[in-house]
């Protein structure tokens, strides 16, 4: 995590508004997982971040089993992703959870992508 990630890393009024938040949501959801690691959520879980960023985080959050090689890791509550287009993944995941298959591949078609959970590089705690 480079010097201008930290601002959000050590901003109180983020961090206390993260956590106060998360309190009560069904799932929490992370396209960087800085933040939400910040808050000591993610302490004890299995997450993922931007692949560069992966040996930083594990470096930085040492509690944090920190998940290589998937696009997303699903952890209880807690979805983290490695940002960027794979993070359609996880919201596509999300909606299936919650809502249906049917949608999610409803909404995927919108999206032009095809989606298959089944051939998705992710990782869920169970």
């Amino acid at each position: 995590m480079k010097t201008s990630k930290t601002d959000v890393l050590e901003n109180e009024t983020v961090i206390h508004w993260v956590v106060e938040t998360q309190e009560n949501a069904l799932y929490v959801m992370a396209f960087c997982c800085g933040g939400l690691a910040a808050t000591g959520s993610l302490d004890g879980r299995y997450a993922t971040t931007f692949p560069y960023d992966n040996n930083e985080l594990a470096a930085m959050f040492p509690s944090i089993k920190v998940r290589r090689g998937v696009n997303f890791v699903v952890d209880g509550k807690y979805i983290t992703s490695v940002g960027g287009h794979p993070s359609h993944e996880s919201a596509l995941y999300l909606v299936e959870r919650v809502y249906s298959k049917k949608l999610s591949r409803k909404i995927a078609k919108g999206m032009v992508m095809e989606w298959n959970l089944s051939k998705v590089k992710y990782f869920e705690k169970r």
